[in-house]
């Protein structure tokens, strides 16, 4: 599977689709790499960013039987173990109309699911190379965060086009030499040299806020329920019910020193 991510090139704003059932979401899906490439290009004609990402797999959120794809079954044990608790957090609580809310949700679920997995399995080797592989993974999404900020402040001044197509070049540029400074700490792990091999623009950043935004807030709720899962899944739920604006407000303050 693949998807389709779009921003306008001054902006962050993900471009949404609706879809019966799950409402709007930031990405437009395709079992065809061609017809993604294909409606990226169209866009991409039309001025915009567009990213294309491979999909490992995808939930109905219950309503039927989920597929299980080629990109499933050639996964370590552990990546398995972890889409499977992402992909099934889905169906304890999915909202229409926030996307990040859901992933983020979903990927709290999987780093939390992952643990308690490993753990019970006593597989203490395993379990350290997922420590220094989630430790590395954290540093990755953390330093795309902060170029992203970058890049919101940039968007937010009134400078001629061409002045912020010149900055937006450089705050880029300057990611891709952090990243270079980061695989000098770890040791030359060169892992995410796929995500910086072809050009970066707004709408590569969108599947990286989009899962991980939220997740320090979903982490901390869990640690206020003391851990119990079922109390976490509660207090999820009753965020839900709110208003998306409102939803958002409140998990902010969440984390606010108190």
């Amino acid at each position: 599977m693949w998807n389709v991510f779009v921003a306008p090139e001054f902006s962050l704003e993900p471009k949404t689709w609706y879809y019966p059932v799950i409402g709007r979401a930031v990405y437009r899906g395709y079992f065809s790499k061609q017809d993604a490439m294909r409606y990226a290009a169209k866009l991409n004609q039309k001025g915009f960013d567009v990213y294309v990402a491979g999909v490992a797999a995808y939930s109905t959120l219950g309503w039927f039987d989920d597929s299980v794809l080629n990109t499933v079954i050639h996964r370590t044990d552990t990546g398995l173990a972890a889409l499977i608790f992402h992909e099934l957090a889905h169906q304890v609580l999915y909202i229409k109309d926030d996307t990040v809310f859901n992933e983020s949700f979903a990927t709290a679920v999987e780093q939390e699911g992952l643990r308690r997995w490993m753990t019970a399995t006593n597989n203490q080797q395993a379990y350290q190379r997922y420590l220094s592989q989630r430790r590395r993974h954290q540093e990755f999404i953390q330093l795309v965060l902060t170029y992203r900020q970058q890049l919101e402040s940039l968007y937010r001044q009134s400078l001629p086009h061409h002045d912020k197509r010149a900055l937006k070049k450089n705050i880029f540029n300057q990611l891709r030499i952090e990243y270079e400074r980061m695989k000098d700490h770890w040791q030359g792990y060169s892992g995410y040299d796929y995500w910086f091999e072809e050009p970066l623009n707004n709408a590569k950043l969108i599947p990286v806020s989009t899962y991980h935004d939220l997740v320090p807030v979903f982490m901390r709720i869990l640690e206020q329920n003391g851990g119990d899962l079922g109390y976490f899944y509660g207090a999820c739920k009753k965020l839900a019910k709110l208003s998306r604006s409102e939803r958002h407000h409140r998990m902010q303050k969440i984390l606010e020193p108190e």
